[in-house]
């Protein structure tokens, strides 16, 4: 997923990266895993729907005990535009002790990130009210 955002992000070459983000969607992962990012491979090729349903799959269908899958799916609905199902997501993942705080605050150097909700009064709130998490 990284080489292909360098790809088409930085060098500009989206048809290799398209080749890429392909490879991720042909690899046979378990539908319900969310560390396999597919998601944003399917958003990469503008397959909305597919995207949407993968992590809708993955949040019903597992138990995020610290956190790190409902942080996966509020970065996928803040780069889908999905900016009230990111802030949920992101509430659900922060009280569930997901702390990274790079990921949260500073990280937008790959499509996994919530930077588009960065700027909401919802998201730093959110930042706000579970500050003691990051200590």
């Amino acid at each position: 997923l990284l080489r292909a955002h360098l790809l088409n992000a930085h060098l500009n070459n989206t048809s290799e990266a398209k080749i890429l983000y392909e490879r991720i969607l042909d690899i046979d992962y378990e539908d319900n895993n969310a560390e396999s990012l597919k998601g944003f491979a399917y958003l990469a090729i503008n397959d909305r729907d597919s995207a949407i349903n993968w992590i809708e799959n993955i949040l019903s269908n597992n138990n995020d005990t610290n956190g790190r899958i409902n942080y996966i799916a509020a970065c996928l609905y803040a780069q889908l535009g999905l900016n009230d199902k990111a802030l949920n997501c992101m509430s659900n993942s922060l009280q569930k002790g997901y702390a990274n705080y790079h990921q949260w605050v500073h990280n937008c150097n790959t499509e996994v990130n919530v930077a588009p909700i960065r700027d909401t009064k919802q998201f730093k709130e959110l930042i706000s009210k579970y500050s003691s998490i990051f200590n």
